[in-house]
């Protein structure tokens, strides 16, 4: 099995990175941008760990996304990727918008999408999640992964 994890050569998410590796016996993506807070010295405890896969990638590259989605498979993911900082998202709120921009836009880790993507929940009830939320964005998306599923199927 597999997660992919996101922003994990930061502080926090390096730290789940290296936990996780030591506690569970599952790949790892780690994709991370290395900006002003993603270190891979946080992770050399972890360099030559065979289910470390480490992937120099920005989260709003749409086509990394899906290549290593599609390649990797993976159950879960685990996102520590942001502009969080106060200071940061205060000083250059461009880079701290986009972000959060890039992730809405991405749609990732969206719990509906998974759970129906598995199995877990069957069309009826991922319309009746998205019904309510139609005005916005997040209710289109919802309804169009309903439709490409249809067309997938077929």
């Amino acid at each position: 099995m597999t997660i992919l994890v996101t922003g994990g050569a930061g502080f926090i998410g390096s730290n789940f990175v290296i936990d996780w590796l030591d506690q569970h016996d599952e790949r790892v993506i780690n994709v991370d941008k290395l900006t002003y807070a993603g270190n891979l010295n946080n992770l050399s405890s972890v360099e030559s760990n065979a289910s470390h896969v480490f992937v120099k990638g920005d989260i709003g590259d749409v086509a990394l996304l899906k290549s290593l989605l599609s390649r990797y498979k993976p159950r879960a993911i685990i996102n520590f990727a942001a502009e969080s900082h106060v200071d940061r998202s205060i000083h250059g709120p461009e880079d701290f918008m986009q972000t959060i921009e890039h992730r809405q836009g991405l749609k990732i880790a969206c719990p509906e999408e998974i759970a129906f993507r598995k199995g877990w929940i069957n069309e009826a009830a991922l319309t009746a999640l998205a019904q309510p939320m139609l005005k916005n964005g997040y209710g289109q998306y919802l309804m169009q992964v309903i439709k490409e599923s249809d067309y997938e199927s077929h």
